[in-house]
């Protein structure tokens, strides 16, 4: 489990249609947030912890518990690997 979760340095993003788009310069990939994945990538302005996340994420949306953790955990590893988001 992850302690804290926060951005990488220098990823840039922009929102089209609810959705947003990360860009990292480092390697020139693009990667497309739907409008969940979305919405975690806003709650990262500051570092957060999991459990915030998760929290912030339930309040927003009507879904079984466990759907949504899985699926915030499939995009933290996609994240992770796609050097996005650092996490301790």
């Amino acid at each position: 489990m992850y302690s804290t979760i926060c951005r990488s340095e220098g990823i840039i993003w922009k929102i089209i249609d609810n959705e947003i788009i990360l860009l990292n310069p480092k390697t020139g990939e693009y990667f497309g947030l739907t409008p969940v994945a979305s919405d975690f990538w806003k709650h990262l302005e500051k570092t957060s912890s999991l459990a915030e996340i998760l929290t912030h994420l339930d309040s927003l949306y009507d879904v079984d518990k466990e759907l949504l953790i899985n699926d915030i955990h499939v995009l933290i590893t996609k994240l992770i690997q796609r050097n996005l988001i650092i996490t301790e």
